[in-house]
């Protein structure tokens, strides 16, 4: 397997909090000289985060929900580096597991049609430059029932018929996303638009959707210039 050299070398683990970033912001007012690669994990999440505004849910003990603490030091124009290099790396994770998962623009994690998770990146900025970002990710593992609110979940354990370690899952994904943000780190290598377009949940295909209340057929190919954090 690869050798983890920085994130998750430390690893705060929580029985329950309301949201591993939440928690992770407030642990940085006291601890503002921690160095990144600090991951914050949780058993039990109840005000998880999803993207614009949405909760992020998952039953206690079943799932993985953790953030990490990065310093990419890069303009914030150039933030969406990050979610490329963040949903590339819970890529590779899967398809190392024999998953074949794919980015729905621009932060879940599918498989076929349905979520199997979501990233949701925070950044501080200070003079144009991203002084820290807080990266949480929630992946659903080892949960086969959901709230019938959701409209298309799935797990590891729904794809594989399987029963995962959490602490090995978790130990396997930091070392996915270490590798991909340690070349960027150290020899400015990021994920060319080429790879990312070709995990692309949906990308160029034709497929139907419901648009202002109309069925139609459409292609799905979105914007690369992500703005919000």
């Amino acid at each position: 397997m690869l050798n983890r050299i920085s994130i998750g070398n430390k690893i705060i683990s929580l029985n329950e909090v309301d949201s591993t970033n939440e928690f992770l912001k407030s642990y940085l007012l006291n601890h503002a000289n921690e160095p990144e690669g600090l991951v914050i994990s949780a058993k039990s999440q109840y005000a998880g985060k999803g993207q614009r505004g949405n909760q992020w849910t998952s039953n206690s003990n079943e799932n993985l929900t953790f953030s990490v603490l990065l310093q990419p030091g890069i303009d914030v124009s150039d933030q969406f580096v990050l979610t490329k290099i963040i949903s590339l790396s819970i890529v590779d994770f899967f398809y190392y597991k024999g998953i074949n998962a794919k980015i729905k623009w621009p932060n879940d994690i599918y498989v076929d049609d349905k979520k199997i998770g979501g990233i949701l990146i925070e950044n501080t900025v200070k003079q144009s430059l991203i002084k820290y970002s807080i990266v949480g990710v929630g992946l659903n593992i080892n949960q086969i029932s959901f709230n019938e609110s959701l409209p298309n979940p799935t797990s590891m354990s729904l794809v594989t018929e399987k029963v995962y370690d959490l602490e090995k899952v978790l130990q396997e994904v930091l070392d996915f996303i270490d590798k991909r943000y340690l070349l960027f780190k150290t020899q400015k290598q990021s994920p060319d638009v080429e790879e990312y377009l070709s995990n692309l949940y949906r990308f160029n295909q034709t497929h139907k959707y419901i648009i202002n209340g109309f069925v139609c057929e459409a292609e799905n190919a979105p914007m690369l210039t992500y703005a919000r954090p």
